[in-house]
């Protein structure tokens, strides 16, 4: 049946249920209020032409004069807490708004950044529901037939997925988690962790909270500069809110019934007999403020090598935050316990580079502070790329009972630091292979390649590095130069990226092996990241990489799925 069909026939029978006497009929069109600002991310507006062209009566909503006393729905366009009036008037109005929910009225809350309004301050003190930097797609359907739901456009290969373009982000921006009391109508996975599109029943009215952004559609000029396909899912979407508002004024909208919150893992045990590598996360903040936390968790490793049977430690770039003197002093001081304990294997990030951090050149004082005489104190050592500098570097090591390389390559690698590496994977073509460089694998499971995509934030080949002579290089030039073509490489280790900081893509080598690539960052938490650090435990089995995330600092782990998972290892990985 087609949308604007089936759309007729539910007003249709709305009208037949509530009659003429309810508020919305006896106003032909529910009345729609909205309040939105021009964001420095997108730059884009248009409510006023998605709830016109939806049916509703729309007018901008003024703070100073309050919600009107006919209007059925309240928008808060997306990023609207970016500005200061909105987060003051929210807190001010708090019960006043409130009072318009249990009254009967709607109000829409598009997405949000975390970093200005991690939850709503109007939110009744029985629900909760928080706002975090997880991006993501695809966007799962979880309530089918749900008017805000069932016009949007599915993914041909799967109608439970919605089939969402790139504008700005692809799918999610800013997604929500510990959720309670909300139904959850979209969702990036099936646990209910990272919801996308909520909705409460509070009294008479309905609250919905989305970190979808339908609403940016418009330059400042009126000019709908969004992709046709993204323009025609927001016309759906409010279309549907047209019949959601509808149906709650007239007492009949869908009932609500609240999803079960979502609750962690419980911590893995360590497998006895396993065989430990650690991954250091970016440790830039700690550098630069907080340097026990790098202290503590290089600590923590030197105390735990018996216990976890640690082989080898990596780090994943961005040592230092500014590539200075003074940073790389407590950089410097934090790596002391590791040194000549184990296998330490370090890669520089590009605020290890270039004039005060920027990573745009190759320059780095990391040489001068984590030397080579460091670095050979432990006898895998096997060199650098250059002679005396350690930004390029390699060890060979035993872990679990198999022979391994260790290869870090320096941000953004020039061609000569690739050919390298692949020069050393096929000298030690026996040996399992692990890879570390500063920006590889991207937040939302795939990896930088900018022959493929050009909406990747970050990318190496976004700074001042590109226009280096020696050239420079992202994941999928790293895979197609190195990587597809040697079978012992097992992991890709990265960081670098924000938003949640973590994914992972497991891709084939030619002739079928597989290459875990796993991204760990937590510099945007609180303190830099408090000490969390990435533990990836090859079990006895030898079939089985089992990945946690542990802080020293907090002495917890991080169970979530993003953060505790396992990993196989294909027979051609095995001894």
């Amino acid at each position: 049946m087609p949308n604007i069909l089936l759309r007729n026939l539910t007003v249709l029978a709305l009208l037949l249920i509530t009659g003429a006497s309810g508020h919305v009929c006896a106003q032909q069109k529910p009345k729609a209020q909205f309040w939105e600002i021009t964001d420095k991310w997108t730059h884009q507006t248009g409510l006023q032409r998605c709830l016109s062209s939806a049916g509703f009566a729309a007018t901008p909503f003024d703070p100073k004069s309050g919600i009107d006393a006919d209007c059925d729905l309240l928008v808060l366009g997306s990023f609207l807490s970016e500005d200061p009036r909105y987060r003051a008037w929210s807190k001010e109005q708090a019960t006043s708004l409130q009072a318009f929910l249990d009254e009967g009225g709607v109000i829409l809350q598009l997405t949000q950044a975390d970093q200005t309004e991690s939850s709503p301050a109007f939110i009744p003190k029985e629900l909760n529901v928080k706002r975090t930097d997880k991006d993501g797609n695809p966007v799962l359907v979880l309530a089918d037939s749900h008017p805000l739901v069932a016009q949007l456009p599915r993914r041909s290969t799967n109608n439970k997925q919605l089939e969402l373009p790139m504008h700005h982000r692809r799918g999610s921006w800013e997604s929500l988690r510990d959720q309670k009391g909300f139904r959850v109508l979209l969702t990036l996975d099936a646990t209910n962790r990272d919801p996308v599109l909520v909705e409460a029943a509070v009294g008479k009215g309905r609250l919905l909270l989305t970190s979808l952004f339908f609403d940016k559609l418009e330059n400042k000029d009126g000019e709908v500069t969004a992709p046709v396909e993204f323009h025609n899912a927001s016309k759906a979407f409010f279309a549907g809110l047209h019949d959601y508002v509808f149906a709650v004024a007239n007492g009949n909208g869908p009932a609500v019934e609240p999803t079960k919150p979502y609750v962690p893992p419980e911590p893995w045990d360590f497998v006895a007999g396993s065989t430990t590598v650690v991954a250091l996360p970016d440790t830039q903040i700690y550098s630069e403020r907080f340097p026990q936390h790098f202290v503590a968790q290089t600590e923590w490793v030197a105390k735990n090598l018996d216990r976890l049977n640690i082989a080898a430690v990596f780090h994943e770039g961005d040592i230092t935050n500014r590539n200075t003197p003074e940073q790389w002093e407590n950089a410097k001081e934090a790596m002391q316990p590791l040194w000549g304990k184990l296998p330490v294997i370090c890669a520089p990030g590009n605020h290890d580079m270039g004039p005060r951090g920027n990573g745009a050149t190759h320059e780095s004082l990391m040489s001068d502070y984590l030397t080579v005489e460091d670095f050979a104190k432990h006898d895998s050592f096997q060199g650098t790329l250059d002679s005396g500098r350690t930004e390029n570097n390699y060890s060979l090591f035993e872990a679990g009972g198999i022979e391994w390389i260790g290869i870090a390559l320096e941000w953004a690698p020039r061609d000569r630091a690739v050919q390298w590496a692949d020069e050393l994977l096929t000298k030690h073509s026996d040996r399992r292979a692990i890879l570390v460089t500063h920006a590889y694998t991207y937040f939302d499971d795939s990896v930088y390649d900018v022959t493929q995509r050009t909406d990747q934030s970050w990318s190496p080949y976004g700074y001042g590095v590109k226009n280096s002579s020696e050239g420079v290089n992202d994941a999928g030039d790293i895979w197609r130069k190195v990587i597809h073509k040697h079978d012992n490489v097992v992991l890709v280790l990265s960081g670098h990226v924000l938003g949640d900081g973590a994914g992972r893509v497991t891709s084939k080598t030619d002739n079928g092996s597989l290459v875990h690539q796993v991204l760990a960052n937590y510099q945007m938490l609180t303190e830099g990241g408090q000490g969390w650090l990435r533990l990836m435990e090859f079990l006895p089995d030898r079939e089985t990489i089992q990945v946690r995330t542990y802080s020293p600092v907090l002495d917890r782990f991080n169970t979530d799925p993003q953060h505790q998972f396992r990993l196989s290892l294909t027979p051609s990985a095995k001894e």
